[in-house]
């Protein structure tokens, strides 16, 4: 990422040294290459808690840190990079970990220590945590926008299959950027939802868009 620079007002990362648009892709690669790393570095955590060769509290401690790791890069990468990043991002990640993803992750241990959980749905759901970093993009994406001055947003059915509530949303339109449902929240689909959000400066764009 160091060869890249964040260019607001199109919302996209340029080559600093052609002043070219970095394809999507090539992001959208990096990031899923750092969630494949962790998320084979939590399975193997697994394994040695299973093994017993690390404590519960050990194996708690590293995944949060794995976890906070993620959720950040996220949202970061999505903002633009650290430059671009303030304060209130920073509250903004703290806040949603403490909320959602840290609660989460300690009841899943609680599960493991109780015996709650097979290997195999163990697995399953540690793939889960780092595969729900993605969600953070959106915020961060949105935080962006906004110090960009965009102030109209709409949602986008991606080509997949959607649960019920997803169609609901992208039917809404345009709509002012604080009202805006982000992908993966207030619908069934959760972290696997698919659908995405454009930003506009006026609300005629955005219709049209």
């Amino acid at each position: 990422m160091n060869d890249f620079k964040w260019d607001g007002q199109s919302q996209r990362y340029r080559n600093k040294t052609t002043g070219r648009f970095v394809k999507n892709e090539t992001i959208l690669n990096i990031i899923e290459g750092n969630i494949k790393t962790k998320s084979e570095r939590m399975l193997s955590s697994f394994n040695d808690l299973s093994q017993g060769k690390i404590s519960l509290a050990d194996y708690q401690r590293e995944n949060l840190e794995i976890i906070k790791y993620l959720h950040t890069q996220q949202y970061l990468v999505a903002k633009g990079g650290f430059r671009t990043t303030t304060s209130e991002d920073y509250l903004a990640i703290a806040r949603e970990l403490k909320d959602l993803h840290y609660p989460a992750f300690r009841k899943f241990s609680q599960d493991l220590q109780q015996g709650n959980l097979t290997e195999v749905q163990a697995r399953a759901r540690i793939k889960t945590f780092a595969k729900a970093s993605e969600t953070m993009a959106d915020l961060g994406q949105k935080s962006s926008a906004k110090q960009n001055g965009f102030t109209w947003g709409r949602r986008y059915l991606g080509a997949v299959e959607h649960c019920q509530d997803c169609p609901i949303y992208a039917a809404m339109g345009a709509v002012l950027i604080d009202n805006l449902i982000l992908p993966g929240r207030q619908c069934e689909c959760r972290f696997n939802c698919k659908c995405y959000v454009r930003y506009f400066k006026t609300r005629e764009k955005a219709m049209a868009g």
